[in-house]
């Protein structure tokens, strides 16, 4: 089984890269959509705390989301990778702040910024079924 989902997610994977690679206003236009969708259905969300992630290569962005989460007043929140087989901490992250590479050649917040708890996460996801 295991075997089968690595070429699973490989295959993909290789199917995001060439959707990306198509259109970069695909890409643009998918920020856009996500941007839209949750501030809909999240309308009249008191301030909370919000974890994002800054995207990979050929991941969809939530950036433009966080950054109109932030202007109403959310707390942004990017994991970071400690160590290996250690769970992901979560940091402060105002826009502007800078960001270091971290493991795995992520984007994530500088050691010494604030670790906060989210209430609400929003993760990169590569592909699903009618059974999740």
């Amino acid at each position: 089984m295991r075997v089968q989902k690595k070429r699973l997610r490989d295959s993909m994977k290789c199917m995001r890269e060439a959707l990306v690679s198509s259109s970069s206003e695909f890409y643009e236009k998918a920020a856009e959509q996500i941007r839209l969708n949750f501030l809909a259905y999240f309308k009249g969300l008191s301030p909370t705390i919000i974890a994002g992630y800054q995207p990979t290569l050929y991941e969809a962005s939530p950036l433009l989301l966080l950054d109109a989460l932030a202007a109403q007043g959310h707390s942004i929140a990017y994991p970071r990778v400690v160590g290996e087989g250690v769970p992901l901490t979560f940091h402060e992250h105002e826009p502007g702040d800078a960001l270091e590479v971290g493991p795995y050649n992520i984007q994530q917040p500088r050691a010494a910024s604030r670790q906060i708890v989210p209430d609400i996460l929003i993760i990169p996801l590569l592909a699903f079924d009618c059974e999740g």
